[in-house]
């Protein structure tokens, strides 16, 4: 009895073949379909109230964006007896449906718009003004009936979290405040808490050193430089008005203009000369400081150290008719020049020092805004100008621009959901997207297999020159599908080759406009153009291989028995070619479904868009950043790329595959 001996080395091969399918194309595949149906592995839950054991009233996928729309904080004490504060934020947003949902999110499942933790901080700096006492109590709610949990001293600098109005939404009555060190939370009225703000330091009103300047050109070519900030003061030296100064410090006079009630600030600087000139034959010394008045200094370099300021009154404290002293020198026993309004905007000119302490600003030299008035403030009356005096409702609110964030972290688990294919059905761009691939697969396809097939027979009729052909067919395969785009984008382009090659030629008498809103026919063309152009010599490769395998006896005797070209093409050459066909039919319409570098080169992927360009903007971080929708798309592209590939394996069959059905 004989027997065979099985050859095991096909199915050795199984093993390797079967893994490399499933780890590189199955297992990608799989991933992507679970996440077209299924939901993140956390959903961020919206809850009716600040409390994650109130009811949901909505579920947003992670990554979604949210916009903040009001706030609520909870304090919660600490082992070590401090306080953690806890945000809670009122959010609108987009479940997985597209439809529109609301509730409060707890701080810690968001993430900032711009980056972790960028969320907009509603705490204020603050601080607690009393004349009467040295310490203000703290009350457990916003009434003065309620508990007091301690007192804080005034003049303290404390953390204002909210405001609450009891009468007029516009008018704050309490305020919610603690420490620095959240150690002591509370409530306390309204009426002492003020803003905090950060005074004029001595930097703000100094020169940056160093400050170099040009003198200004007179009539003699000198000026006098003088021992003091005074032209009646002992006249130093002449200086030519070549020299080159640095100046170090400055002081500032003002001038009574004749027959007028205003005055001119007078700036005089004083100065160290880096370079001097000989003058009426004398020379001057190598080194010469002293005070030069304003004037001397070319205009464009004169350096003007003035901020603007504000007169500011503590309401905590009282003066007659609201108006503070401005005094004639910097000391309160010196003659009151004027009565300033409080509130009145200040021109701040320069502070004076305290004599112990450099950083310590004692008084300021002030005039208001139009120059009428001037004299000294004692510095806690003068206070950068926009600094908030009081607290108002806008300072506790959300504002437009910071009130954006993103789901990042949820409670839930993956279950099966049909809403993220629901919202890709329902997405406006959806319906655009399929309609333009379509068409760009039906333009495209004939024209590809036509060119391919033409090519493919001058290869195969060994012409002349039959390898110059084939390395000027083969070229586009070297090129990738962004390059080719930009090739095509350049020619048509408004400023780009066929313009300019036809405005050379006196055909045209202004450029013409391919691309542009508006100009959707012409962009699908030209995509047509570049597709056709970059993958037709794919399909050519295919065909060449199919014609190679078709016997020249079958081409023989068709022309033996009298059959013209077209005869033997339609009769002969495309029924064995239906394998080849196949392939290339396979191939190119699941590429026709991925189309995206071309049209995103060409139009930006907006104006025109098709199926891959959807797939891409869902999934890009910087715009949609929603993978599932992501995956909803690939999962439809593939359902289609395998419907139609059966469609064609039914279509195009050759003899032999017929014949066995």
């Amino acid at each position: 009895m004989q027997t065979h001996k099985v050859n095991l080395a096909p199915y050795l091969l199984v093993f390797p073949s079967m893994f490399y399918l499933f780890l590189f194309f199955g297992w990608p595949m799989l991933g992507a379909v679970r996440m077209a149906f299924e939901r993140e592995s956390q959903i961020m839950e919206l809850y009716a109230e600040a409390d994650d054991t109130s009811e949901v009233t909505g579920k947003v996928a992670l990554n979604t964006e949210v916009t903040l729309l009001d706030y609520s904080l909870v304090f919660n004490e600490t082992p070590s007896g401090r306080y953690d504060d806890d945000y809670w934020y009122y959010v609108r947003s987009i479940d997985e449906a597209g439809e529109e949902v609301e509730g409060w999110v707890f701080v810690e499942n968001l993430r900032g718009a711009k980056g972790e933790g960028d969320f907009p901080d509603i705490s204020q700096d603050g601080i607690l003004r009393a004349s009467d006492v040295e310490a203000l109590p703290v009350y457990e709610s916003p009434d003065l009936t309620s508990k007091s949990t301690g007192a804080i001293p005034v003049d303290t600098r404390i953390n204002v979290w909210r405001g609450e109005s009891q009468s007029n939404s516009e008018t704050l009555d309490w305020f919610q405040i603690s420490d620095t060190r959240l150690k002591a939370i509370g409530w306390i009225p309204a009426e002492y808490v003020r803003p905090y703000f950060t005074p004029f330091r001595p930097r703000d009103l100094a020169l940056q050193q160093p400050t170099g300047a040009f003198l200004q050109p007179t009539e003699n070519n000198r000026f006098t430089v003088y021992a003091s900030p005074s032209a009646e003061s002992a006249v130093l030296a002449h200086m030519h008005t070549d020299s080159i100064v640095t100046i170090d410090d400055y002081t500032v006079e003002f001038v009574v203009l004749a027959n007028n009630d205003r005055t001119r600030p007078q700036y005089w600087y004083h100065i160290e000369a880096r370079y001097t000139q000989a003058l009426d034959g004398v020379d001057l010394p190598s080194a010469t400081t002293g005070w030069i008045p304003q004037s001397a200094i070319m205009p464009t370099l004169r350096p003007n150290p003035r901020q603007i300021g504000l007169a500011y009154i503590d309401p905590a404290e009282t003066f007659p008719n609201q108006t503070l002293p401005l005094y004639g020198a910097p000391t309160d026993s010196a003659e009151i020049a004027y009565q300033l309004p409080v509130y009145t905007q200040l021109n701040v000119w320069k502070p004076i020092l305290a004599s112990d302490n450099d950083d310590t600003i004692m008084w300021f030299l002030v005039s208001d805004s139009k120059n009428t008035m001037w004299g000294y403030l004692p510095a806690e009356q003068v206070v950068p100008s926009g600094t908030p005096t009081m607290f108002s409702a806008e300072d506790f609110k959300i504002k437009e621009g910071d009130n954006l964030a993103r789901g990042a972290r949820g409670s839930g688990s993956g279950e099966f959901t049909l809403n993220f294919f629901k919202r890709m059905f329902n997405d406006a761009r959806f319906e655009k997207a399929i309609r333009t691939t379509v068409i760009l697969m039906m333009l495209i396809l004939p024209i590809q297999f036509v060119l391919a097939i033409i090519m493919a027979l001058i290869l195969q009729a060994q012409i002349k020159g039959n390898s110059i052909f084939l390395y000027i067919y083969t070229i586009p395969l070297g090129v990738s599908d962004l390059a080719a785009g930009l090739v095509w984008y350049s020619i048509f382009t408004q400023s780009g080759f066929l313009n300019s090659f036809l405005e050379q030629m006196g055909l045209i008498e202004k450029q013409f406009t391919f691309i542009g809103i508006g100009k959707e026919e012409w962009m699908i063309t030209i995509i047509v153009l570049a597709e056709v152009w970059r993958a037709t010599s794919i399909v050519m490769v295919i065909v060449v291989s199919g014609l190679q395998a078709i016997p020249r006896d079958y081409l023989e005797a068709g022309e033996l028995f009298g059959a013209n070209l077209w005869q033997r093409l339609w009769h002969i050459v495309l029924p064995m070619l239906k394998p080849s066909l196949q392939v290339a039919l396979i191939l190119r319409t699941i590429l026709a479904f991925q189309v995206f570098a071309v049209v995103v080169a060409i139009t930006g992927g907006e104006v025109i868009t098709v199926l891959a360009n959807e797939t891409y903007r869902w999934y890009d971080p910087a715009r949609m950043n929603n993978p599932n929708m992501a995956a909803a798309y690939a999962t439809f592209i593939m359902v289609l790329s395998l419907g139609i590939s059966m469609v064609y394996l039914r279509a195009v069959r050759s003899q032999e595959e017929s014949m066995k059905r």
